[in-house]
């Protein structure tokens, strides 16, 4: 399983800095709107919408949802995902204190797709048409891939104490601190390369902390999810990794978060 794990995650990381590194900005936000409405599709599964025409008008106004807060401010969008995201992990809190969870109602959930898949498809392109838009989400990318890296060697070789057991029975706190010391190396690097001022390095500092919490929250919402559906994963098609949210569980949460801090910390980045 770890063999398959490793080999497909090497083969996800090799399309991905293809699409990221070739792809022109039109065709990069044609290609994430695609995934997007895939991993739609997965949602729908997970919150037990069992015919194919039901899934399929889901989809749809997901997509309507994409084009319509295009056509919003940014900033509230990046506020309304700020409020969800931190109701989100306040449910998650309540759920494995107490086993009972107030947002597991079918069109609670439906509409919880459109708060997790609209803002994230919006913070990735609206930071992939910025100057440095590229560089800025690898270091977005670097951040949640490798503090969800350390915290998975760290938890497997020191973790004693369970995260949260009810919901995701694998992580611990030692892992959870793990990836976020990961996270502020990162933050570190990234304000050297992006010659980020002295004094904006406890910002950048803050923006990689925030990145990196809320990429765990993202994935343990997702967890939830599954649990409440009774399935393992969101779909069959990575070998060793499930479906297309299982991937990009950590990123629905981490873009918005991420963006919203970069305008609230007034962080720009730039390049040579």
């Amino acid at each position: 399983m770890l063999k398959h794990r490793l080999i497909t995650g090497i083969i996800l990381l090799a399309i991905t800095l293809l699409l990221l590194f070739y792809l022109p900005a039109k065709a990069f936000i044609a290609v994430t709107t695609i995934l997007f409405l895939y991993a739609a599709w997965e949602w729908s599964r997970l919150i037990k919408i069992t015919t194919y025409l039901y899934r399929i008008l889901y989809v749809i106004g997901i997509a309507i949802s994409f084009y319509g807060i295009t056509h919003l401010h940014v900033a509230g969008i990046l506020i309304v995902a700020a409020i969800f995201w931190i109701m989100v992990l306040i449910n998650l809190v309540g759920e494995e204190r107490y086993h009972h969870s107030r947002l597991n109602r079918f069109w609670c959930k439906a509409f919880m797709g459109i708060l997790t898949l609209a803002p994230a498809w919006l913070a990735l392109n609206v930071i992939r048409l910025a100057q440095n838009g590229i560089a800025v989400i690898l270091f977005l990318l670097c951040l949640i891939w490798i503090s969800d890296t350390g915290a998975y060697f760290i938890g497997r070789g020191l973790g004693k104490h369970r995260l949260a057991p009810h919901i995701s029975p694998k992580k611990t706190w030692e892992g959870l601190y793990g990836g976020v010391l990961c996270a502020l190396l990162i933050g570190l690097f990234g304000a050297i390369f992006f010659k980020i001022p002295l004094f904006q390095w406890p910002h950048i500092l803050l923006l990689s902390f925030l990145t990196a919490l809320f990429s765990v929250v993202g994935d343990l919402f997702e967890s939830q999810l599954k649990r409440q559906a009774g399935l393992k994963d969101s779909g069959i098609i990575f070998p060793g990794h499930g479906g297309l949210l299982d991937r990009l569980d950590s990123l629905m949460a981490a873009a918005p978060v991420f963006l919203g801090g970069c305008f609230w910390l007034g962080l720009h980045f730039s390049v040579g």
